[in-house]
């Protein structure tokens, strides 16, 4: 009974063994970089735009409100510590005239209460969409996003929006809590849903980024795929000739 005993224990021991190498040699994940802010900080990095802090739901937002009309940009950004930075960084490079509204979203973790999940980010996109239409009266409607943030423009996309352009894309983001066991443990996993957004759409990805993920969102989507030689990851929502090409999407389809 004791050599069934350690025989079984050893089995048990060898395909967890061979499911964590399976696990690792297949998987990607990468650890959130959260950080919440006070809304003072925010509300000084959105000043300079002339974006400031509102709240929709329980999410911190920087908007700007067009001058005229009801056309919005919806945008998230990705997954950094320096949330708000990075989104304006891409915001102020698309350089839309000021009749465009925009819409700036931290999800949960990213200055905003709560820790992020798949759940949370398609529930938000949702929320976030349909506040813009009910408070701040907006008609048409761009969704953009980057990296993480793309999972959040798609669904919002499903419905009441003209169209959307996503950059840096991945069909599945894997992520977790950073830990030296961050591989070892079940991640949280963001998809892109079975039945794309019914609108037109522009793919924007580096060269150097994974650009096979990017032609599979691009053909899922149905969309334009434009690739960005010699670009990495994150160079990607700071690129003059992604801006340039985003930008004339958005108007194109919010005048």
């Amino acid at each position: 009974m004791r050599g069934l005993a350690v025989a079984g224990i050893v089995a048990v021991v060898v395909g967890l063994g061979l499911g964590v190498k399976r696990y690792r040699s297949t998987a990607t994940v990468t650890p959130y970089d959260l950080a919440t802010r006070p809304l003072s900080e925010v509300a000084a990095e959105g000043k300079p735009l002339g974006l400031e802090p509102v709240k929709v739901g329980t999410l911190t937002a920087l908007i700007r409100r067009p001058v005229s009309g009801h056309s919005w940009l919806l945008y998230w950004g990705g997954n950094t510590s320096t949330y708000f930075r990075e989104a304006l960084g891409t915001i102020e490079g698309l350089q839309l005239p000021p009749e465009i509204g925009l819409l700036v979203v931290a999800p949960p973790g990213y200055d905003s209460e709560g820790h992020p999940s798949p759940a949370s980010l398609e529930r938000d996109a949702v929320l976030a969409r349909d506040w813009l239409k009910q408070q701040e009266g907006a008609e048409r409607i761009v969704t953009g996003g980057f990296s993480m943030g793309i999972y959040s423009a798609l669904v919002a996309a499903e419905k009441d929006v003209r169209a959307t352009v996503v950059m840096g894309t991945a069909s599945v983001f894997e992520a977790s809590d950073a830990s030296p066991f961050i591989r070892l443990k079940e991640p949280d996993r963001y998809r892109i849903r079975k039945e794309p957004p019914k609108v037109p759409a522009l793919v924007i990805q580096g060269e150097h980024d994974e650009l096979e993920q990017g032609k599979a969102v691009a053909a899922w989507l149905g969309a334009r795929l434009l690739v960005l030689p010699g670009v990495h990851h994150v160079e990607t929502q700071r690129s003059p000739e992604a801006l340039r090409q985003a930008s004339e999407f958005i108007q194109k389809y919010l005048n």
